[in-house]
């Protein structure tokens, strides 16, 4: 009894927290449900998933470039939004104060032991692989960047993001 008991205590002390990195919930825009539909039906197809591939060369650090993506996030509250659709009959989104997932934001590489033709080919399949990978609609933030040196002092910064979440404007503001 006093397992039970302890279960349901964390469940709910879980639950509050949860409830405590809420900032704001918000109805879908009627464009948004539209992207959310065909999202939803095809999740692997990478419609919705733009990519901007960004090539670089000179002295750059990359650590301060992923603390200003970082910061990004954490200053605009549409990079800290999540999706749902199955609590509720509408659709809505939920913008969150911390984002789940910071982790996947940033991936790192060394590409700079490959030949550039190696680097071509790995490029291409990495654009193709992330483009079809479905991102968790739930758990914010809905962008993934790849940060990849080339060699001395060349770099790819690629950017993917759900459109849920920006359109081209925006995206080119941020």
């Amino acid at each position: 009894m006093n397992m039970a008991k302890a279960s349901a205590q964390a469940s709910t002390k879980k639950a509050s927290a949860k409830r405590s990195n809420i900032e704001n919930m918000y109805p879908l825009s009627p464009m948004q449900e539209g992207l959310l539909f065909h999202s939803l039906l095809s999740p692997t197809a990478g419609t919705y998933v733009p990519q901007i591939v960004l090539s670089f060369s000179g002295q750059l650090d990359g650590n301060l470039l992923r603390q200003a993506w970082e910061k990004a996030v954490t200053e605009h509250s549409i990079l800290r939004t999540g999706f749902y659709w199955e609590q509720r009959e509408q659709p809505f989104q939920i913008v969150y104060r911390q984002p789940a997932q910071t982790g996947k934001l940033w991936i790192e590489q060394d590409w700079q032991q490959l030949s550039a033709v190696e680097q071509s080919t790995k490029l291409k399949i990495l654009l193709d692989c992330n483009r079809s990978e479905p991102f968790n609609l739930n758990q914010p933030p809905l962008l993934r960047l790849h940060w990849i040196q080339r060699g001395d002092n060349r770099y790819y910064l690629i950017w993917c993001y759900h459109h849920l979440i920006l359109d081209g404007w925006s995206a080119s503001q941020l």
